[in-house]
């Protein structure tokens, strides 16, 4: 008989954790590389996922699932573990950074990703609370049994959601990973969920050209001047910034931005002149009506999804 887990245990392979409404078998991690991630299956021998994190990450995630129970778009919570603290969440084969990474995503699936992505986004917007890390890993799909290459396309990890209102968002609340940071957040300046357009974008562009637009060359993210070098590249690709954005700037943040558009000169809007060949002209449309260097000017969630790109999805 295989045994429950005890108070304070981390999970291990061949446990059986008891949740709110059923008990799990853990079969294995998900990968090597992460402790935190289990596969598991429930009483009727159907896959879950087995999430722990820490006690106020966790509660943090329950919050922003419950606003999006039943949203199809999202990647739904299945149940509550108390010992150890994780949660059972629905099971999907990959994300779609790696499997873009295996073979490139066509236009279509592009398309349904940021749909998604955009669909959940609406409903935690419309709650005044951003998602904070949208990114390629972080939208996940299953593998379909027809003749698609993918069969759900979900909007996951809301570990990092919080409020616009949070009383950190006066620059000491950093988001994001940098190569996906909204200009604003660089900047120390008070963000808005305008800050998972611009982050969604920037996930677009990854699938639709298999790269990152905004990494530094010669720079590792641990670098003193990686999150500057991303800034500088921002302008470049969809500078320049407008007049009115340095409103939302305090005096050091106006002094960052003016040395990062000097060291770009009279390279910006490059986004706008790459080869139709490598980029084609509608999604490179849809991609500039997203990433506005001014927050302000950046649709939202529900105005994007009303976008002729996404006419037909």
């Amino acid at each position: 008989m295989q045994k429950l887990a005890r108070m304070g245990s981390k999970i291990c392979q061949g446990q059986r954790l008891e949740g709110q409404k059923a008990l799990y078998k853990v079969l294995r991690p998900l990968s090597r590389n992460d402790e935190n991630l289990w596969l598991a299956s429930d009483p009727n021998s159907k896959v879950v996922l087995i999430k722990s994190a820490p006690p106020t990450r966790l509660e943090n995630e329950i919050e922003a699932l419950k606003l999006c129970q039943g949203h199809k778009s999202v990647r739904q919570l299945v149940d509550v573990i108390h010992n150890p603290q994780s949660l059972v969440l629905e099971y999907l084969d990959r994300t779609l950074y790696e499997a873009s990474c295996e073979q490139k995503l066509d236009r279509w699936d592009v398309k349904r990703a940021v749909k998604s992505a955009l669909d959940g986004l609406a409903v935690l917007h419309a709650h005044k609370r951003a998602h904070t890390d949208i990114k390629p890993n972080n939208i996940l799909a299953n593998n379909s049994t027809g003749n698609a290459r993918f069969g759900t396309i979900q909007l996951g990890d809301l570990g990092d959601s919080v409020s616009e209102d949070v009383n950190t968002n006066n620059g000491e609340h950093i988001i994001s990973a940098p190569i996906y940071r909204a200009p604003e957040v660089m900047l120390n300046a008070r963000w808005t969920v305008a800050v998972d357009i611009w982050s969604l974008g920037a996930t677009a562009i990854c699938y639709l050209l298999r790269r990152h637009l905004f990494v530094p060359h010669g720079l590792e993210p641990g670098d003193e001047h990686f999150a500057l070098a991303v800034l500088i590249l921002q302008n470049k690709y969809f500078g320049p910034f407008p007049e009115k954005f340095f409103q939302l700037l305090d005096d050091e943040g106006a002094a960052v931005l003016r040395y990062a558009i000097n060291q770009c000169g009279e390279e910006t809007h490059s986004f706008a002149k790459i080869d139709p060949r490598t980029i084609n002209s509608e999604d490179k449309e849809f991609i500039l009506y997203l990433m506005k260097p001014d927050p302000r000017d950046r649709p939202s969630a529900i105005d994007a999804l009303m976008h002729p790109w996404l006419n037909g999805v």
